[in-house]
């Protein structure tokens, strides 16, 4: 059962999706991660992995951008969802890694967002297939 989402978590979805596609289409991949780190260093306490009510929290705002994503006329991709997640969660106090990987065969990218071992965006099977090479 579907849990409501609060009109600032959809505002700041709808923002925060729009912003950073069009960071993508005009700063370097560099200067938005920097940009990122900074605001959610800023934005976030030193974090423990393993506290369950920070997990909860995680997985509980995670789920909200998540049910309001599909409804931003912006075309979804792992990057520009990512990005726009781990701000959004950073805006609540929360922090999460920003992961980039790779596969083989065939090659692709792909961008997942995730806390520890919990993942935020994404499965379990689809992490798995990438090797990650970056963790922000």
């Amino acid at each position: 059962m579907g849990q409501r989402v609060s009109a600032g978590a959809i505002r700041d979805v709808f923002i925060i999706v729009c912003m950073m596609r069009w960071q993508l289409r005009t700063w370097s991949l560099k200067s938005i991660l920097r940009s990122l780190s900074e605001y959610r260093r800023v934005r976030t306490p030193p974090v423990a992995v393993d506290v369950p009510e920070v997990q909860q929290d995680l997985a509980e705002a995670a789920a909200a951008f998540n049910r309001v994503r599909p409804y931003v006329p912006i075309e979804t991709c792992c990057l520009i969802d990512s990005l726009s997640m781990v701000r959004f969660l950073a805006k609540r106090g929360l922090h999460a890694h920003l992961v980039m990987g790779v596969a083989c065969d065939p090659f692709s990218a792909h961008a997942w967002v995730q806390h520890g071992s919990l993942l935020l965006n994404e499965t379990l099977g689809a992490a798995e297939a990438h090797v990650p090479i970056r963790v922000i």
